[in-house]
């Protein structure tokens, strides 16, 4: 996406901006309300878009199937890998060891 896609996407932010003035937000004030009209856009574009795209690839796989448990399948194999290689990396006189009795 470019230059022209980025004012394609804006106009009718600003557009959205101007008419919110003329309505009465932030005191009719155009620079203000495109200012929040703006932060908003760009929270969007940069915190929640890209956390939809995260969440959307862990519900479905390559294939495009819909699995919605593989997180935490996932999860729990590399959590129980991670106790176990540390537990053995540590030996049996650490302190990170239980005691067997």
């Amino acid at each position: 996406m470019g230059l022209s896609a980025a004012i394609v996407v804006m106009t009718p932010a600003a557009i959205f901006a101007i008419a919110i003035a003329k309505v009465g937000f932030q005191r009719g004030d155009s620079f203000v309300s495109g200012a929040v009209v703006f932060v908003i856009f760009m929270v969007i574009v940069f915190i929640f878009y890209p956390d939809s795209k995260i969440c959307y690839h862990v519900i479905i796989n390559h294939d495009g199937d819909f699995v919605p448990l593989q997180f935490f399948r996932l999860s729990l194999r590399r959590l129980w890998l991670a106790c176990h290689v540390s537990f053995s990396l540590a030996g049996p006189e650490s302190p990170m060891t239980f005691y067997s009795g």
